[in-house]
């Protein structure tokens, strides 16, 4: 058997180890997909490795077993702690595994909800031929797809935000938004690495909030497409005078935070 390392960052201890065979460690190696997270590698797995094998992590299965019962709860009771920890009892969670799954709490459960929107986006578009598709086409694409990952789901991203706890709207804020505009322009195959790749995906960070605000409230999926369409399309006209957009989109924001803290009756 051979141990193949898949480098990546964004990895548990920045890679994922996979024991394979001769003849497969081959195909891994040349496998051109670079998975997100090991969640992301079963969606995106190599045709050669068996459909079954399952390359998550202890942490990460702990953490899906988990994030999936109180998803049960979430519309009614919202990302509390105590709901948590009482739906952790209830799965006969330790305190240790407890800890293993998500070490921040209720926050890296979030954090783990939106990420796995994230992955299923990359599922969705792999069966999607976007080739002909134009630039700001395949980004709508990658929008909706993490749109219709998070549908199931409505009102826990809605309680997430009245928490004050959505990705774009705590602390982590730069970071989470950052994190999401960086992987639909990925899936869009998009290559840039100089100052181009950064201006993209701060005009995206900017889009992505209003985009999901709408989609709170509305559920035309034309109007969505259309609403999705004229803020690409502005945003792309806004990149030709640069930084403009980065004090509206701070302003915008927390007018999105303070708005979201009460949901509409």
């Amino acid at each position: 058997m051979f141990d193949i390392i898949v480098a990546n960052g964004n990895l548990n201890n920045g890679q994922l180890s996979i024991k394979v065979g001769a003849a497969q460690a081959a195909c891994v190696r040349l496998w051109p997909i670079e998975p997100k997270s090991s969640r992301a590698y079963n969606m995106w797995k190599p045709p050669c490795l068996s459909p079954d094998s399952d390359m998550s992590t202890p942490s990460e299965k702990l953490r899906d077993r988990w994030l999936q019962a109180l998803l049960l709860r979430v519309a009614e009771a919202g990302w509390r702690t105590v709901t948590a920890k009482q739906v952790a009892r209830e799965l006969g969670l330790s305190a240790g595994e407890q800890a293993l799954a998500a070490p921040n709490g209720v926050s890296d459960l979030i954090d783990h909800f939106f990420d796995r929107a994230t992955d299923e986006m990359f599922d969705s578009l792999s069966k999607q031929d976007l080739g002909a598709l134009r630039t700001h086409e395949r980004v709508a694409a990658g929008l909706r797809a993490w749109l219709e990952a998070l549908e199931p789901h409505k009102e826990a991203v809605r309680k997430a935000a009245g928490r004050g706890l959505l990705p774009w709207g705590a602390g982590a804020a730069a970071k989470r938004v950052w994190s999401i505009a960086d992987a639909v322009w990925e899936a869009a195959g998009d290559t840039a690495t100089d100052y181009n790749r950064q201006t993209k995906r701060a005009l995206l960070s900017a889009v992505i909030p209003r985009v999901v605000l709408y989609w709170l409230d509305h559920s035309d999926p034309e109007g969505l497409d259309r609403f999705i369409e004229r803020r690409l399309l502005n945003a792309m006209k806004v990149g030709q005078t640069g930084g403009q957009v980065l004090g509206p989109a701070i302003g915008f924001v927390e007018r999105f935070r303070h708005r979201m803290r009460t949901p509409p009756a």
